[in-house]
């Protein structure tokens, strides 16, 4: 498969290392940006130095890469890096769940009875510590194409630059395979789960 870059037709390997060194170049921790995008692209998640995510990364390590349908700023800075967005946002379950013995998080439901996928995509009681981490211990890159793509074209190039960059994070269906760390997200992800299934059970306001 071959993308369109500008005027130009790229390889997909030609198309990785191009995003990977805009990802190096723009990466920064969250206070670090200023003119965040707020048009479609690729982000990526960072560990900074002298941070750790447990057996998931070292400093230096990309943890995360996905795509932003419509804005990178609403994405990245309404969802992952905001408290009370964790059953909206993979990355910050992940995180949460890597994390959750050392930060001393609790596993509840994200919303009530209504929502089919409280348990499923569950947040923490301590939200605010969860978002101190991530604020103080990542940083993050990104790409936006210099044309308009489609939604399927961003999420092509998504899988192409995962498979070569191997995010230790990474569940996607698509590539999940190719990550060794995959099963063992899962494991720490389904305890948070069984977690927010007991905290419901017990508290009739587990919405809350």
């Amino acid at each position: 498969m071959r993308h369109a870059l500008g005027q130009f037709q790229i390889s997909n390997l030609e198309m990785t290392e191009y995003i990977a060194k805009s990802f190096m170049k723009t990466k920064q921790n969250l206070n670090g940006h200023k003119n965040y995008p707020t048009k479609p692209g690729i982000y990526a998640f960072t560990l900074a130095d002298n941070s750790t995510l447990e057996d998931f990364g070292k400093a230096g390590q990309i943890i995360y890469i996905g795509i932003a349908k419509y804005s990178l700023s609403d994405r990245d800075f309404k969802q992952h890096f905001k408290s009370g967005k964790t059953g909206s946002s993979t990355l910050r379950r992940s995180i949460g769940a890597a994390l959750k013995t050392k930060l001393k998080l609790k596993a509840i439901p994200r919303g009530g009875e209504n929502d089919s996928k409280r348990f499923e995509n569950y947040k923490f009681a301590e939200e605010q510590t969860l978002t101190d981490w991530m604020v103080s211990n990542l940083e993050i890159g990104y790409w936006t194409p210099d044309e308009p793509v489609s939604y399927q074209q961003l999420r092509d190039i998504e899988k192409d630059i995962t498979l070569v960059l191997k995010p230790t994070l990474d569940l996607d269906n698509r590539t999940r395979r190719f990550n060794p760390l995959a099963e063992k997200l899962d494991e720490l992800r389904n305890i948070c789960r069984a977690e927010a299934r007991k905290h419901n059970y017990g508290k009739p306001d587990g919405n809350r």
